[in-house]
């Protein structure tokens, strides 16, 4: 049942809110980490393009300007070569050397139609002639007007140089060179090789490379690259798509951010410029992002999990005080009456009882030995009544010394019976404690769910009248409840509530007293009389005496019933005394629960003094019960009293259980012989009969003799042979009111 799984608070309902927050929590980190890496790569990736782009620029400016150079050294070598051509004296090796020194060119040679040198800077080569497949052989063949030759090296000085050839119209033809020393320092700063070499010294380039359309790596920063084919699809596709690619891949076992940018220029592919980033920084940046995020999921993750493990526990703890008990661990009483509401109105079983275990010798044990000793009486029976639990039964601690058992589906009231037995045999031998062992006296009550309207609180109700009707005198007794139970505890409840209003409101008649004459044998005048409470309730009309004292006794009214007698006893003492009777004398059944109340004797004083009643006046009467548990206390509170005037009188001698050897040490001054004794004056002889003795034994005590429920002569005539000092009963009168009383003392 839900209710049930909450007072048991299932780990799952903070276990699964906790899942399913954290889950959230990690979505919605792992979004955000993936951004701000994704963010840091699109950096990188943008950085590392606009550099790119940016070398790409500078790649193709410098081809530009190497072609511009290149076509200005050859405009150069054209125009020298033409001057020459048109000069006079050029057929002078001087001149020509003064020509080459004013146009800073290192090789000029003068060549007749068969390609031998007939003049030349500095003198150095005349007589030289080309041979077969010489360049300067081939140029002279081919008939062309002008040419410019590529860098090559020198056949005669193994030096490089850039040739530039003009012929004339004789066949003869001008050779021109510019050393490469020069050419280089033009051409050098322009190379590709020579602007990845500058590049690469920007931060965080790890190599640059350009691959040719062929691709074949032509330079590279790494030089170890360099004439290597470069076969991944990546370059293919930059130069199939002519589109910007980028990834990351791993160069010489460091990961990389690649960027292949293709090189071109009016729709014409010239390579593939790639460039490799070091990612040691971003890569370290972006594991600070995730070890960010990590910290802050295990930081949420774990505040998360205590805040929901506190609250686990605070609720746990709190649902341990509101429906556990804390000292036996067993279901309290809200939660058995949420269980059997559950049950009765939700349940799916048929048949459900309830039994609740009370220990009768309880409140003794914690009196006598302590409440720890007391606790740990409790503990031990929950533990041995947790070998009923079963699936259809659920124990409960329902308060101080009681327990609770809730069965469900059970076959029948004989099984029902069977099972409180076994409950009560788990109790017959003594119970271990730390203090020695404990014999218990228990008594178990059943309520059977017979009515289905009935509520948690009805069955509850039913199961304590139950067994408050036990004989508490009976140990290990079972009561099933019956209807008329309920209808005894409304009975008790209505004598009770007439017994509150007539202690609050005095006046009222429903209580009232009798008084029944005590005459004395010897003179056979009255001498007093006997207060004799009673009580009217309407609807259920006069209760026995028996009945409403017991029940003032059970609900602690005795004490105030008590002094309520002693003032009504009070005004009638004052209306016998207004009558001329202040001699006689009264006599008032005390309890033992009155006399033993602290403030007894100065509240009886009180009243005495408030109603003008002379101590002398005034008798009280005690059962020898009084006297059982408590003889020495009782025993000199009797003495307080007589000390004040008031006589003492022991009611119903001979059929109690006080010791004779004791009679003679009780503060009393009279024995009033039970009326048992008096009986079986009138059906047994004299022989047989020991009231005589009683009153003799009483006279050797010094002591007065009483005799009550006198209702025959043949008694009167016993007791009076016997010298019996005093008698009452029907057979002088029965209980008077007070108009009546005195009318009877006026013999009226």
């Amino acid at each position: 049942m839900k209710k049930s799984r909450i007072k048991n608070l299932d780990l799952r309902y903070f276990a699964i809110p906790f899942a399913v927050i954290l889950a959230l929590f990690s979505v919605f980190m792992y979004r955000d980490v993936m951004q701000r890496v994704t963010g840091m790569n699109e950096e990188l990736e943008q950085y590392a393009l606009a550099i790119t782009d940016r070398y790409t620029s500078s790649l193709l400016n410098a081809s530009d300007a190497q072609e511009i150079i290149e076509q200005l050294l050859e405009d150069k070598l054209q125009i020298v070569s033409e001057a020459i051509l048109i000069l006079e004296d050029r057929k002078d090796s001087d001149k020509l050397t003064e020509i080459g020194e004013r146009f800073q060119v290192d090789e000029i040679h003068l060549y007749n139609p068969s390609g031998e040198i007939i003049y030349s800077k500095g003198n150095k080569y005349v007589g030289w002639k080309a041979y077969e497949g010489h360049p300067v052989d081939a140029f002279m063949k081919s008939g062309a007007k002008y040419l410019v030759e590529d860098i090559r090296k020198d056949s005669e000085s193994e030096n490089y140089y850039k040739y530039a050839y003009i012929r004339d119209t004789d066949g003869s033809f001008i050779q021109i060179g510019i050393h490469t020393d020069k050419i280089r320092y033009f051409l050098d700063r322009f190379t590709v090789q020579r602007m990845i070499d500058q590049l690469a010294d920007y931060d965080y380039i790890h190599n640059l490379m350009f691959i040719s359309s062929d691709l074949t790596v032509e330079a590279s920063s790494l030089k170890e690259y360099i004439g290597r084919q470069a076969e991944e699809n990546q370059f293919l596709k930059t130069l199939a798509t002519g589109e910007i690619h980028t990834e990351r891949t791993v160069l010489k076992k460091q990961e990389v951010f690649r960027v292949c940018v293709p090189v071109k220029r009016n729709g014409y592919n010239y390579g593939v410029l790639a460039v490799y980033w070091e990612t040691a920084e971003s890569s370290a940046e972006i594991r600070g992002i995730i070890f960010q995020g990590v910290v802050k999921f295990a930081v949420v993750s774990i505040m998360l999990f205590s805040i929901m493990y506190y609250g686990y526990r605070k609720n746990k703890r709190n649902v341990q005080l509101a429906f556990y008990d804390e000292l036996t661990g067993l279901p309290n009483q809200t939660y058995l009456e949420d269980h059997l509401e559950e049950l009765l109105t939700h349940g799916k079983q048929k048949k459900v009882a309830l039994m609740m275990l009370n220990c009768n010798n309880f409140k003794v044990l914690n009196m006598t030995y302590g409440y720890r000793y007391g606790n740990d009486i409790l503990k031990e029976m929950a533990k041995k009544l947790g070998d009923i639990t079963g699936k259809n039964r659920k124990i409960f601690r329902f308060d101080g010394d009681r327990f609770a058992v809730v069965v469900g589906d059970y076959k029948d009231k004989n099984q029902l019976r069977e099972l409180g037995e076994e409950v009560l045999n788990l109790f017959k031998h003594p119970i271990s404690t730390a203090a020695g062992s404990q014999f218990l006296s228990m008594e178990l009550s059943i309520v059977e769910n017979k009515n289905q309207k009935n509520t948690s609180d009805k069955m509850i109700q039913d199961a304590a009248l139950a067994l408050s009707g036990i004989n508490h005198n009976e140990q290990f007794a079972i009561s099933f409840y019956e209807e008329t139970m309920e209808d005894q505890l409304k009975r008790q409840d209505r004598i009770e509530k007439a017994l509150r209003e007539c202690i609050m409101n005095p006046d009222d008649e429903q209580f009232f007293l009798a008084y029944q004459p005590k005459l004395n044998l010897e003179t056979n005048a009255v001498i007093g009389f006997e207060a004799l409470a009673r009580l009217h309730v309407e609807g259920a009309g006069f209760i026995s005496p028996l009945e409403f004292i017991s029940i003032a006794e059970e609900r602690h009214l005795i004490y105030e019933l008590g002094n309520l007698i002693f003032w009504k006893t009070g005004q009638f003492l004052t209306r016998l005394k207004e009558n001329g009777y202040e001699d006689l004398i009264v006599s008032v059944n005390v309890s033992g629960i009155q006399l033993l109340r602290e403030t007894f004797l100065t509240d009886f004083q009180n009243i005495l003094k408030i109603s003008d009643i002379r101590p002398q006046c005034l008798e009280l009467e005690i059962t020898e019960s009084v006297l059982l548990s408590n003889y020495e206390l009782v025993n000199r509170k009797l003495q307080q009293i007589k000390d004040k005037g008031i006589r003492i009188s022991l009611d119903d001698f001979g059929t109690g259980f006080s010791s004779l050897s004791r009679l003679r040490d009780m503060n009393i001054d009279i024995v009033k012989i039970d009326k048992y004794f008096i009986d079986k004056i009138v059906d047994h002889g004299e022989d047989k009969l020991i009231t005589a003795d009683i009153i003799s034994m009483a006279h050797k005590l010094g002591l007065q003799a009483v005799a009550e429920g006198v209702e025959e002569r043949k008694q009167m005539d016993y007791l009076k042979k016997y010298h019996c000092d005093v008698v009452q009963g029907y057979y002088i009168s029965k209980p008077l009111s007070q108009n009546d009383a005195i009318l009877f003392l006026q013999g009226v």
